[in-house]
């Protein structure tokens, strides 16, 4: 399963439940699911659909909301740290290939001063038409990268598929959540994992999790 079947998933299962909440505003699945869309439309419009888009921002509704669109539309996300300096963001686009920055409308002055042949755009202004998304299976397709810090040389580009990142955050919650009711069937696919098994969940695991 890839993280656009997780989420829409979550949206069918629970529309009205909180996604975010957080000191702008408040989103249930269902609100959230709209917005999100929108930024997949955005995405679609601009023809960067399953292409790689740089992203820069701090932690709020928006930034989450712009991932999970970038996400959804088969693209990858570049995350780039918010704190760099102007004269060190086109190392990150060259070296990661990516063809526009969405960018939190505090960096818009950082921004403006970048050098590099590339379309900007602040997360506010990214919304587009509602975008139907497919039934394709994105599991094993690239949706993110990462930088090292670059203590020991240049910063290196991680990479990550949606089920890599869909399998590590189920283990993340269910590991800080000990004491929660978990399926036994999700039970005995962790306990396989702690045995040197491959750490992948089942697509039925998965949906038991959400459920």
């Amino acid at each position: 399963m890839d993280l656009r079947k997780a989420f829409r998933k979550s949206v069918s299962e629970h529309p009205e439940r909180k996604a975010i909440i957080s000191e702008e505003k408040e989103y249930t699945y269902r609100e959230l699911h709209e917005k999100v869309r929108k930024v997949a439309g955005y995405i679609e419009d601009k023809d960067l659909e399953g292409k790689k888009i740089g992203f820069s921002s701090p932690n709020c509704a928006d930034a989450l909301i712009t991932v999970l669109g970038i996400w959804y539309s088969g693209s990858t996300c570049v995350h780039i740290n918010p704190r760099l300096e102007a004269g060190e963001l086109p190392y990150y686009i060259e070296d990661s290939g990516a063809e526009a920055l969405f960018h939190h409308g505090s960096l818009s002055e950082k921004i403006g001063q970048l050098e590099a042949d590339i379309e900007t755009e602040k997360l506010e202004n990214i919304r587009g038409s509602e975008y139907q998304s497919g039934d394709e299976d994105l599991a094993d397709e690239l949706c993110s990268i990462t930088y090292t810090s670059g203590t020991t040389g240049k910063p290196k580009g991680v990479p990550y598929t949606h089920s890599r990142l869909l399998h590590g955050a189920m283990i993340l919650v269910i590991e800080a959540q000990e004491s929660r009711d978990i399926d036994i069937e999700i039970q005995e696919e962790m306990e396989e994992m702690e045995g040197g098994e491959p750490r992948n969940f089942s697509d039925e695991a998965i949906e038991k999790f959400i459920e």
